[in-house]
């Protein structure tokens, strides 16, 4: 899913370079053919917007994962979920497609990927895009207080790995809750862009989401890479470290079995310092 993510960014890098590259010859001696030009920078305008709203899907998918592989067994957050991902596609499909229909109609539109549209017309994709992650952060969130209070009654706290999974979970759940706070400030804008036309906070997250929501799920995974290196790089240096040695033996006459307690004794003293 990554690696798709990258592609479709790659795709939007090039369709983006591409409507500014097609423009350059129209301020030349010989500009090309105006109609020609209108379509070519219409047709871009509607591919740039789909591989966005690709890259919201993706970038979904990968949340809705998270929480579907949290609740093996319980089909009833496995449906919440699914059901969350249709309203995902469906939201971003009708909303590509009334943006190439007003991007067709409106020549002004283009390079913006939509046309100003009534102020409910931009909720079609950013609500159910913020429902779905919203929903996905909630259920990672009840699995990590769950995680923490089984710890908390059958293991020790201080277990190395308890406190990884731990820490994975709450990264987990302060990325979504980071993400869910940018899609509510994108839903905000989008909406005021259609009551007001045309403000500049619109502008800049409607550039900045599509960016925002490719590298959201490889920073998470880059994290969570990084830091199981770390806790492995100083277990093998705890191990490294620690050696057992024997204890010396007594001065004066001992027996067989008080050699080998002290033996014993003395490598437990030595591998918990």
């Amino acid at each position: 899913m990554a690696i798709i993510m990258m592609m479709i960014s790659f795709a939007s890098l090039v369709i983006d370079f591409e409507f500014s590259l097609v423009q350059i010859p129209s301020i030349g001696y010989n500009p090309p053919d105006p109609d020609w030009l209108a379509r070519v920078m219409a047709n871009l305008t509607i591919a740039g917007a789909f591989m966005e709203r690709f890259n919201y899907l993706g970038s979904d998918g990968i949340v809705v994962w998270r929480a579907w592989v949290l609740f093996p067994r319980n089909l009833t957050v496995r449906i919440v979920l699914v059901l969350c991902m249709i309203g995902s596609t469906v939201g971003i499909l009708v909303d590509a497609g009334r943006g190439a229909v007003r991007v067709l109609g409106d020549p002004a539109a283009q390079g913006a990927g939509q046309a100003p549209g009534a102020p409910v017309e931009g909720l079609i994709m950013s609500v159910p895009l913020f429902v779905t992650n919203a929903i996905a952060t909630v259920l990672i969130g009840y699995k990590a207080h769950i995680h923490r209070q089984d710890m908390k009654k059958n293991l020790d706290s201080s277990s190395s790995s308890v406190i990884k999974v731990q820490k994975v979970l709450l990264l987990l759940v302060e990325s979504g809750v980071a993400y869910c706070i940018l899609w509510i400030c994108f839903t905000v804008t989008t909406f005021l862009n259609g009551a007001v036309k045309s403000i500049a906070s619109f502008e800049i997250f409607g550039v900045a989401m599509p960016l925002l929501s490719g590298l959201y799920p490889i920073i998470v995974i880059l994290i969570v890479t990084l830091e199981s290196k770390r806790d492995l790089s100083q277990l093998n240096e705890m191990s490294m470290s620690q050696s057992i040695k024997f204890a010396a033996a007594p001065h004066g006459p001992v027996s067989a079995n008080s050699e080998s307690f002290t033996a014993v004794s003395g490598s437990d003293e030595q591998a918990s310092a």
